[in-house]
């Protein structure tokens, strides 16, 4: 898995914002991180890709969690 330390401020408030909420949709994480739609898109679709985030999909809501939220969070925190 790619080391947290490595991840960017926009993709750890990502990260972090999931960790809190459990499970949100893009328009919750804007909201949380201050980032923008296009920016927050790409940055999920690069976590899920490194099985860090998964997505459920309601029609056309997308709902997106963390993958392992224990060991993420443990790995994040210790980053620090």
């Amino acid at each position: 898995m790619k080391s947290l330390m490595s991840l960017s401020r926009g993709r750890r408030k990502i990260l972090e914002t999931l960790a809190k909420f459990g499970e949100a949709n893009i328009s919750k994480i804007i909201r949380h991180t201050s980032l923008n739609y296009k920016v927050v898109n790409v940055y999920l679709k690069e976590m899920e890709s490194l099985g860090l985030v998964k997505e459920r999909k309601f029609g056309r809501v997308r709902m997106f969690r963390l993958y392992d939220s224990e060991t993420l969070m443990r790995m994040l925190y210790n980053s620090t």
